[in-house]
């Protein structure tokens, strides 16, 4: 019986400018969220024309003494980064409603649902109304 392949990461340096920007503001904040990060070609768009995404920093008290993991050129990207970055090809355009991330790597990702051709959300997102 055959293992299953397995494939390196890729590395840091082998991302794109807007991969690289989320894996630093990632690490470079260690904890918090990243609201409304619209995603065109796979990529996370930080810049205009795309709306700016709101960047919050979450602060666990006592502080956490763990320095911050700076990507270098030739560093492996951690498992939860390639995933999140292989869902990012899947989804190709979209928009992140919330991305949580602790110790620099990514645990929760809120995507808005929906049509992105007819510019609405399914029908099954849609709470019914009750007409009395």
């Amino acid at each position: 019986m055959n293992a299953p392949a397995t494939s390196t990461p890729p590395q840091y340096a082998s991302l794109s400018p807007a991969r690289k920007r989320l894996v630093d503001v990632l690490q470079d904040l260690q904890f918090g969220r990243i609201e409304g990060l619209a995603i065109t070609g796979g990529d996370p768009q930080f810049d205009p024309p795309h709306p700016a995404p709101t960047i919050i920093q979450t602060i666990k008290l006592p502080v956490e003494a763990r320095p911050p993991e700076t990507g270098s050129a030739d560093s492996l990207l951690k498992q939860q980064m390639v995933d999140l970055f292989q869902h990012f090809g899947r989804q190709q355009t979209g928009m992140v409603r919330r991305l949580e991330f602790r110790f620099g790597l990514p645990c929760l990702v809120e995507l808005v649902a929906g049509d992105v051709n007819a510019g609405r959300t399914p029908d099954r997102a849609t709470p019914a109304r009750r007409t009395s």
